[in-house]
């Protein structure tokens, strides 16, 4: 069971003509461009160097190796007409849970960071994934994303470039920090992501996702990255979309998977946030029971709207609606 042939196209090298794209212009994107000592190259596109709506799309599209599209489109959300980040993909597994999941933590004493993009495939993570579909990648450079508030120590840049196989000098690192306009449009822009990776927890089996697309206001920017990640989740859980085209016929399990995947534990967490913020007592039961918003957002988050259209029948299933308070807390507006 193989997802996409190795001869078919490379994955690395379809985002390394995105990398190009902002080293070449890396004044217009506002980002910035270093060698590393081992010989790396380093695009800061969100700590010093300021990124912006377009480096967010090109980040967006490099988190989905290039297999891909991600433009900034106006939408109207209730009373609000919001910037919003919008995808499409004809390789949905593959460029969304293979590659823009946040399925690679990288840690090191005084370094972390989530990686990103087609160099996963080189160093096999999230194994699982790559191993259940038999995906082979053979690349001699690698691409990755980090989203960090700090770029990587050498020892990390060397560590990542034996992890994926290639050599320093053809590793190349785009450091995004979660608090930047680059980092928030790239948080806003994994909708598709975050619905697919639900709707697959919930039983569907994902080689049948023939196409995505969705999209999701994008949220404030905020200098504390605890808020930031809790606006840009909430973006997408208040007002996101999604829509998946599956090859299947089964509607009554299409309709149950749907129903099963809309309800968001995230949503719930929010509700217990905002009763902690009123009344300190709730503050000591979020300890007591232990609940990680990193975690529970990681693994619970969905697109408020989601539809899944069979390719076989016609017919579309469709569930969720907008919810303009969470929305609201998103954009930072009292």
């Amino acid at each position: 069971m193989v997802l996409v042939s190795t001869h078919r196209f490379s994955l690395n090298k379809s985002a390394s003509k995105l990398v190009a794209e902002l080293i070449e212009d890396a004044d217009k994107y506002r980002v910035s461009v270093e060698t590393s000592e081992c010989g790396a190259t380093i695009i800061d596109a969100g700590l010093k160097g300021k990124g912006g709506f377009r480096a967010g799309e090109i980040v967006t599209e490099i988190c989905l190796a290039g297999c891909g599209r991600a433009s900034i489109v106006p939408i109207q959300y209730g009373e609000w007409v919001l910037p919003s980040i919008f995808v499409t993909t004809d390789y949905p597994v593959l460029s969304t849970l293979g590659f823009q999941h946040a399925g690679w933590q990288i840690r090191a004493e005084d370094f972390s960071a989530k990686a990103y993009g087609p160099g996963r495939a080189l160093a096999m993570e999230p194994n699982d994934l790559f191993k259940k579909f038999q995906f082979m990648e053979e690349s001699n450079s690698a691409v990755i994303v980090l989203e960090s508030e700090k770029k990587p120590p050498e020892a990390v840049v060397q560590q990542i470039a034996v992890k994926c196989g290639v050599s320093a000098e053809n590793l190349f690192l785009i450091i995004i920090a979660s608090t930047s306009l680059t980092g928030v449009i790239q948080a806003c822009g994994r909708v598709v992501e975050t619905g697919l990776h639900t709707l697959v927890q919930n039983g569907l089996e994902p080689l049948i996702v023939k196409h995505a697309w969705g999209y999701a206001p994008i949220a404030s920017i905020s200098q504390n990255a605890i808020e930031v990640s809790e606006r840009t989740e909430g973006a997408i859980l208040s007002a996101g979309v999604a829509n998946y085209t599956v090859d299947s016929d089964d509607e009554r399990f299409l309709r149950t998977v749907l129903s099963q995947s809309h309800a968001s534990a995230l949503k719930m967490f929010l509700e217990a946030k905002r009763l902690a913020d009123q009344n300190p007592r709730y503050k000591d039961l979020l300890k007591e029971t232990g609940m990680d918003q990193m975690k529970v957002g990681a693994n619970a988050i969905a697109p408020a709207m989601v539809t899944i259209c069979s390719a076989k029948t016609g017919m579309s299933f469709t569930a969720g609606k907008f919810d303009f308070e969470t929305l609201k807390r998103s954009l930072g507006t009292l």
